[in-house]
């Protein structure tokens, strides 16, 4: 079996900050996507980095150095 096969499905908040990433012209950083994703209760700026970190894990976003920050892209 193949790890891509035991891959998780992405759930919902990964799913609806991946839609931000692909509908921005940028790549984006934390705060800028943490602003993007429209959720109540608002998420927490930690969750957002958290969530696009494992997006990059998965290879569902790609990150670039900039400063001390990362800006993300699909």
């Amino acid at each position: 079996m193949s790890s891509s096969s035991l891959r998780k499905p992405l759930g919902d908040l990964e799913m609806a900050v991946l839609s931000v990433l692909w509908n921005s012209t940028t790549p984006l950083s934390v705060r800028e996507v943490l602003t993007l994703v429209k959720r109540q209760p608002a998420l927490a700026y930690t969750t957002v980095q958290t969530v696009l970190d494992r997006l990059h894990e998965k290879n569902f976003a790609l990150r670039d150095e900039r400063g001390k920050a990362f800006l993300y892209r699909p």
